[in-house]
């Protein structure tokens, strides 16, 4: 959770006049360059929201404005990471159109991505970089450039400034705040149907991949009907068990009404000689 301390107050008998809420705008959709760009900010805030879905003291945002000082609102210099998080002290479900630092009690995020494309690639490695590292502090930062399909990342030193954080040999970034990988991952996504489209995405610790909402709910489809299945399958076997005891019995049957019918014969054709059938065992051995 990264913290920013606002700017101090002058002396009386002058004072800070907050912006008016009303003049804070949300974002700026013009900042979105392809379909691609927005269904990836989508992907990364579902995925994340499944992840910490057990939790409600966090935020994560997408293409959304931070204001970090009352000069920089005054000044209309808006600033929209395309996808960031504040990992605690705050809370997920309370609505807003932008993230003002002095009105979230001076929490920043400290988790920010940038998904570069060539009108903005210049921009994230400086202007923003510089903003990210030396005025909101924030302790993690992530550019992925779809062109290169190259994640790039930064974190705090304990000199304050970014330091390169060193890829895996799958070219993933750990997050110290999320406790989450950051790789690629080639699928569909929404209206990305086709299956080569490449995305960033979140892996668990062991390198599973971070489900989304709607994954997760395909997986619980596909849970229920393996479910169904093998009862289905455990239904037929119990069937096919009661129809083999069936045969069976029936077939004990069979033989003893024939056995029956044999003793009767039997009794019948020694009344015929003269014999009493029960002075004779009719039993066969």
């Amino acid at each position: 959770m990264a913290t920013v301390e606002l700017e101090p107050a002058p002396a009386p008998p002058q004072t800070v006049r907050l912006p008016d809420p009303a003049d804070l705008i949300g974002t700026d959709d013009q900042n979105i360059d392809t379909p691609w760009h927005r269904a990836a900010i989508t992907l990364l805030i579902d995925a994340l929201s499944v992840a910490w879905r057990d939790r409600d003291d966090f935020y994560v945002g997408g293409n959304m404005f931070v204001y970090y000082s009352t000069e920089q609102a005054k000044d209309k210099d808006f600033r929209g990471p395309d996808f960031f998080v504040v990992s605690e002290g705050t809370s997920r479900t309370r609505p807003r159109e932008y993230w003002a630092i002095w009105e979230e009690g001076g929490l920043a995020p400290d988790f920010v991505v940038e998904l570069s494309s060539p009108s903005t690639v210049r921009e994230d490695h400086t202007t923003k970089k510089r903003i990210y590292e030396r005025v909101l502090r924030c302790p993690e930062y992530i550019l992925y450039n779809p062109g290169t399909r190259r994640l790039e990342g930064f974190r705090l030193g304990q000199d304050r400034r970014y330091q390169p954080i060193p890829p895996d040999e799958r070219g993933w970034l750990w997050s110290e705040v999320l406790n989450l990988w950051i790789g690629l991952w080639t699928g569909p996504y929404m209206e990305h149907l086709l299956p080569q489209t490449v995305w960033p995405r979140f892996y668990w610790p062991d390198g599973t991949v971070v489900p989304t909402v709607g994954e997760l709910g395909q997986r619980g489809i596909a849970e229920e009907r393996r479910r169904t299945d093998e009862e289905r399958q455990r239904a037929d076997e119990e069937r096919q068990r009661a129809d083999e005891e069936k045969r069976r019995a029936d077939e004990e049957k069979r033989r003893a009404d024939e056995e029956k019918r044999r003793a009767e014969a039997l009794a019948e054709k020694l009344r015929d000689l003269g014999i009493d059938p029960r002075s004779v065992d009719l039993k066969r051995d």
